[in-house]
């Protein structure tokens, strides 16, 4: 979690770097393909943490299994770019516009209220930065509605979303849903602590300091080769 929070924080402060450009971002070159890099790394990362969580709650019926099954578009995209080798042709061939050929990250910059007429109208711009070249004469980028979402008025930018091969994956939602998972996950390992504990007391055990050690586990193999 804390490699996705960092990810979250680095992709957070370079957007907002550019939130008044007038014209949208000018990020460098290198600046875009860290973007990229942070953003596939959350994807990456979501993945391997849905099936950690699955393995905890394989019946989904808490919050590590809503988890699991909210952000399971992330493992979709993933499984998709791992077999774009066996779909390239496909690709190439495609009439219809698809979008850039890792993804595309739209987000709000520089949201805010201001008085007109005396209503008060909301505004900001909306940024969509494909990751890729643009290969084709028609090309398909989504971009991120704030209608009906919470907009982050405290922050630069915001709700973003990443979009790739069709899909949508609802980055602006992780920071709020991360922080109750690992307070969820830092509960139910203090209640099994708390039971160590409570067990080797019920056997007579010495338990003081009985959580501040490590064990250690040394494995040993015999084998044999021939020349």
């Amino acid at each position: 979690m804390d490699s996705i929070s960092a990810s979250l924080e680095f992709i957070q402060c370079l957007t907002a770097k550019y939130s008044d450009a007038e014209f949208g971002p000018s990020f460098s070159e290198q600046e875009l393909r860290a973007l990229c890099s942070d953003v596939w790394n959350v994807v990456d990362q979501l993945h391997m943490l849905r099936k950690l969580l699955e393995q905890l709650d394989p019946q989904r019926a808490g919050i590590p299994g809503e988890f699991a099954k909210k952000y399971g578009v992330a493992t979709e995209i993933r499984n998709k770019m791992d077999h774009l080798h066996q779909n390239l042709d496909n690709l190439a061939n495609a009439k219809s516009g698809r979008s850039t050929i890792f993804g595309s990250l739209s987000y709000v910059a520089n949201p805010r209220f201001e008085e007109e007429e005396g209503s008060r109208v909301f505004k900001g711009k909306i940024v969509t930065q494909p990751f890729g070249d643009l290969t084709h004469a028609i090309h398909s980028m989504g971009s991120v509605n704030p209608s009906g979402k919470p907009v982050p008025l405290n922050e630069k930018t915001g709700l973003f979303e990443f979009m790739a091969f069709g899909l949508t994956l609802p980055i602006y939602t992780l920071t709020n849903d991360l922080k109750t998972l690992a307070a969820i996950l830092e509960n139910g390992a203090k209640n099994i602590a708390k039971n160590v504990v409570e067990e080797a007391k019920a056997r007579g055990e010495n338990t003081e300091g009985a959580l501040d050690q490590s064990p250690v586990v040394a494995f040993s193999m015999d084998f044999s080769s021939r020349a």
